[in-house]
């Protein structure tokens, strides 16, 4: 193995980044179907207030999941810079210390929820058996998020090095085995535990798949006895995790503390009430930020190479599609989500219209400023980054219990628009139009051009239905949803010259043949 065969001929960052947008929606639709289909399975077999519990103590255990520190997204970003600059000697040393740090972080969740398991109910106000259930619950699925940081580690670097395939098909079918496992476990009998259970034994498999798999990659690409851990790379570590994990940290207290306010203090119930009625806003964003994610590790690597040209390029067009669907996506929700939610669980778990925009407005910001920060963490602004987010959070909690107690569920939606343009979303956004030479009035002129444009569609489609009542099922829902996308997308194509090149050279890339683009 030469000294830099692992480094001279790495794949295109086009089909890494094609690769990444694959497993992304492929986990956006096992999320679906774990998420939106399966949720009237559980609610045969979950009681709802039970149900609610879990999902307000699965805020706890998302918090359990930073225990890596903020190691794994510093994985991705430094192997990505360093593929780059072909940097050989570093790499091994680089992947090698991480390897070993990350698996001693991930004894942390499992050690700590050993500690505060039997606490869990009381905080969620749950007693008797449903207690039980709960907090053996709760172990089951701090065993599988030490499990999967280990999986994450592994994940970045091959994220990192750009060679993702084989990473990618083993994390999508240990999802769908843990959906299976899932549906076997609920008809058996075993009530809220199947969930975190069938978790496990995903997880389990992936663990296995990929250890095996890193071993394979690394000692047929990587030099011989280059793999070490490095003091001097730990604190490299140390120095830039230490940051994205009090971002992280923070930024997954703030999005997560929202059930568990209102579960402690409204009611369990209520925080049903709320997920439902978000679950259709927080699918489209997922799926919308699905591209600054996939993006992130190229953008990276052309931060590694110095090409700052075409890194400027990528990063603002990047905002602009995350903008247009965002809008796009958010329009759909405003005007789909009561016939959503009600043909899903059933209108008494909707939450009415005004939390439907809040929603949608929260959904939007969270949307830009999530591209914002990976734009700027792949530029390593990872300490700015971190701070802002750190600052956000810093008002936001204490806003949404506020808020919370004076106007219940909208009060806590709100208080995340309220909390995050005047912190996060303004630093960052003046961060970013510093590093593309923007003016505040070019970006402003820019975002209005996309945002008044989103808008045609999203009133025309609200005339049409105010006129034409559609049928309150599902083909009804379903023709309206093809309706509003047909349209929107029409609408864009002859407006957006940008998005008009974006639908020309996908359906060339499908056989649709077209002598030009103009």
């Amino acid at each position: 193995m030469t000294e830099n065969s692992v480094l001279s001929a790495p794949p295109s960052r086009k089909r890494a980044t094609i690769v990444n947008l694959i497993r992304s929606y492929a986990n956006v639709i096992i999320e679906i179907i774990r998420g939106i289909v399966l949720i009237p399975l559980y609610l045969q077999f979950i009681d709802s207030r039970l149900y609610g519990a879990w999902m307000a103590t699965g805020s706890i255990v998302a918090l359990l999941g930073m225990s890596d520190f903020g190691l794994n997204s510093v994985i991705v970003q430094k192997i990505a810079s360093l593929s780059g600059q072909k940097n050989q000697h570093k790499m091994g040393g680089m992947i090698g210390t991480s390897l070993v740090v990350a698996f001693t972080l991930s004894l942390l969740p499992l050690i700590i929820s050993g500690i505060i398991y039997k606490k869990i109910p009381f905080i969620v106000k749950i007693d008797g058996d449903e207690a039980l259930q709960l907090s053996h619950a709760f172990l089951i699925a701090a065993l599988a998020t030490s499990l999967m940081l280990i999986n994450y580690a592994i994940g970045g670097i091959f994220l990192g090095l750009q060679r993702t395939e084989v990473y990618t098909i083993m994390y999508t079918v240990s999802r769908i085995i843990s959906i299976i496992a899932s549906i076997i476990f609920l008809i058996s009998g075993l009530g809220l535990i199947s969930l975190p259970l069938s978790y496990a034994v995903g997880t389990i498999i992936l663990v296995i798949g990929n250890v095996c798999y890193l071993r394979f990659w690394l000692k047929r690409n990587i030099v011989k006895n280059s793999i070490s851990f490095e003091f001097s790379y730990f604190r490299e570590l140390f120095n830039k995790s230490v940051w994205v994990f009090l971002s992280q940290f923070s930024k997954t207290a703030v999005f997560h503390a929202d059930k568990l306010i209102v579960a402690s203090l409204i009611d369990p119930a209520a925080t049903t009430i709320l997920v439902f009625s978000k679950k259709a806003s927080d699918l489209m964003n997922t799926i919308v930020i699905q591209i600054a994610f996939a993006l992130m590790p190229g953008l990276a690597n052309l931060f590694g190479q110095g090409d700052i040209v075409n890194l400027r390029k990528y990063m603002i067009k990047s905002i602009k599609y995350s903008l247009i669907f965002g809008l796009f996506t958010g329009g759909g929700i405003f005007l789909f989500n009561k016939q959503f939610v009600s043909l899903w669980v059933g209108e008494d778990y909707y939450g009415g219209t005004l939390l439907t925009g809040l929603i949608v407005s929260s959904g939007l910001i969270y949307v830009l400023n999530t591209v914002l920060y990976n734009n700027l963490f792949s530029n390593e602004k990872i300490s700015f980054t971190s701070k802002a987010t750190l600052i956000e959070s810093f008002v936001r909690i204490p806003l949404s219990i506020l808020l919370c107690y004076y106007f219940g569920i909208n009060g806590v939606v709100f208080a995340v628009t309220l909390a995050v343009l005047p912190t996060s979303f303004f630093m960052q956004t003046r961060f970013m139009l510093k590093i593309s030479n923007l003016s505040w009035i070019q970006g402003f002129r820019g975002i209005m051009s996309v945002f008044i444009k989103a808008c045609i569609p999203i009133i025309v489609s609200w005339l049409i239905f105010i006129i034409w009542a559609p049928p309150a099922t599902l083909f009804g829902f379903i023709l309206c949803g093809i309706l509003y996308s047909g349209l929107s997308v029409v609408f864009y194509y002859y407006v957006d010259n940008d998005f008009q090149l974006l639908i020309l050279m996908l359906l060339k890339k499908i056989g649709f043949k077209k002598k030009s683009y103009t």
